[in-house]
């Protein structure tokens, strides 16, 4: 997982290894292995706003937050993007398993009319 953070907003020390932290813990998803991730923080009236794109070989995915303290918005903007992974992941396994449905569907097909010692 390659990460870029792009701030429009004074951001101290704490506050990017903060960021940092909490998008690393992400690695347990297997989606996200070869895959870019562009962090933009800046801010929006009186919150702050935080927007992640994913690049990956499933697709580009957009996830935007805002909050009006900077903590709460990486906290939820984390539960965000978790709950974003978990359907791409629900989307890759949905689609593999309907190749293998189809395929074992094909395979008994073949198999049922191709039985030379079939009565009748």
């Amino acid at each position: 997982m390659d990460i870029s953070i792009r701030c429009k907003i004074t951001m101290t020390e704490a506050m990017n290894e903060y960021l940092m932290n909490r998008f690393k813990k992400l690695n347990r998803y297997k989606v996200l292995d070869n895959s870019r991730v562009s962090i933009l923080v800046k801010p929006h009236e009186a919150a702050v706003k935080i927007q992640t794109i994913i690049s990956n070989k499933y697709g580009n995915f957009k996830v935007t937050t805002m909050a009006s303290d900077y903590y709460t918005a990486v906290d939820l903007h984390i539960d965000k993007v978790k709950n974003k992974l978990c359907k791409i992941k629900e989307l890759k396994y949905r689609s593999l398993n309907k190749k293998q449905i189809g395929m074992s569907y094909k395979y008994f097909q073949e198999s049922k009319y191709n039985n030379n010692d079939a009565t009748i």
